[in-house]
Parts: C-alpha cells; sequence; structure tokens
C-alpha cells in the first residue's frame, strides 16, 4: 500500500511543481513590462500643465513631448498590450530571442487590426453614419468604439507566440519554400493564429460575457 500510495502521489508532486515552475517563469516574464511602467508614469507627469505645462515652467512644446510619450507606452488599446505582448513572448519562450519580439508583434498587430474591423454596435437611438454613430435627433455624433484588446489580451497572444515559437522556429520547409523555415516561419503562423484568436473574441467570448452576467443578475435577484 505504501510504495502504491506514493507511486500515485509522485505525479501529482510533478504537476505542481510544474504548475509552480511555470508560474515562477510568468512572474519573471511580467517584470519585463513592468520595468517600463515607471519610465511611462515619470514622463507622463512631466507633462502636467503644472510642472512642463503652463502652470509650472510654461514650456508648452516640452509639455507635449513628454505627454505624448507617455501617453504611447501607457495607451491601453496599443501601447501597453503590445509591451506585454512582447514581455511575455520573449520571457516564456525557451532562448526567446529578437525572432519571438517580432512575432509578437505581428500576431497583435494582425490581431487588433481585426478586432478593429468590427466596430460595437450604436446604441438604440443612434444609427451609423460614416464613421460612427449619429443620435436621431442629428445633435450628436459619436465615433465608433471597438472591442479593447487589452493588457490581458496581449498576455494571451505572448503566451500563444512564446509556445508556437517553441515549436515551430527550427521547422525545415521544402527547398523552394527555405527562405521561410524556422524563425522567419512563426510570425506568419502568428498571424493566421491572431485571426483566430480575434474571432473568438468577436463572436464566441461575447456569449460567454452574456450569459456570465446573466448567472450574476439571477443570483444576486436570489438575495
Amino acid at each position: 500500500m505504501s510504495a502504491n500510495g506514493s507511486a500515485a502521489a509522485a505525479p501529482r508532486q510533478q504537476w505542481w511543481s510544474g504548475l509552480f515552475q511555470g508560474l515562477q517563469k510568468m512572474g519573471r516574464s511580467l517584470q519585463l513590462p513592468i520595468a517600463v511602467l515607471p519610465a511611462a508614469g515619470i514622463l507622463t507627469r512631466l507633462g502636467q500643465d503644472d510642472v512642463f505645462g503652463p502652470d509650472g515652467l510654461d514650456w508648452d512644446v516640452v509639455a507635449k513631448v513628454m505627454a505624448g510619450a507617455g501617453g504611447a507606452l501607457l495607451n491601453p488599446e496599443l501601447g501597453l498590450p503590445l509591451l506585454f505582448c512582447v514581455g511575455v513572448a520573449i520571457g516564456m519562450a525557451k532562448k526567446g530571442d529578437g525572432s519571438t519580439a517580432l512575432a509578437a508583434v505581428a500576431g497583435f498587430l494582425v490581431y487588433r487590426g481585426v478586432l478593429r474591423a468590427f466596430p460595437n454596435e450604436c446604441p438604440e437611438g443612434t444609427r451609423v453614419v460614416g464613421t460612427g454613430c449619429l443620435t436621431d435627433d442629428n445633435n450628436t455624433f459619436v465615433e465608433f468604439s471597438y472591442q479593447n484588446p487589452g493588457v490581458f489580451g496581449g498576455i494571451v497572444m505572448g503566451l500563444l507566440t512564446a509556445w508556437f515559437w517553441q515549436r515551430y522556429h527550427r521547422v525545415k520547409l521544402v527547398d523552394w519554400l527555405g527562405f521561410f523555415n524556422g524563425r522567419r516561419l512563426v510570425p506568419i503562423i502568428m498571424s493566421f493564429v491572431a485571426i483566430g484568436f480575434a474571432a473568438l473574441c468577436l463572436w464566441v467570448w461575447p456569449a460567454v460575457g452574456a450569459g456570465l452576467e446573466s448567472f450574476s443578475d439571477w443570483l444576486t435577484g436570489l438575495g
């Protein structure tokens, strides 16, 4: 019984050990993009009105440069998710290099581009006009809104990039496709993977989210 119990516990211990190591590696990977955030915060602060702006040193041009630089890094739709995507991809891939980062960027840009091809529906009382929604009384026009990739989307794309890079960065194709061997193949693969992930986010996840919201409302109604 003792020997059988030890044999049964061994796979369980290996599983927990592997999970713990994976979480440790994920934590180290997240440190890469997080290390950029202090620089973004400093740049954004220097661009405020009371520092280089009109209420401070009155260096308007410098304030705009600083605010634009910090805003680019903290942009929740592009800069911030892209930082986490690249950081996670490089950190999670074994011996990741520049080709890993390139594949991550290619995948994320395709993912974001597909999301932006499908704007959110105009709210009730408005109609589609050009690039946005116009109220029925023609008084208010609002630009289309889109599903935001967010940091979570960037992290998922980074994890997918690391996995596909690890699996395919040494693949050898037929001679006439030899230029696309190995590392050059991964960005192409990630472009198609990103399309699939974007489709999942556009058409599957909203239904899941609506179901979770309905379940939450039902639980709330129970008191």
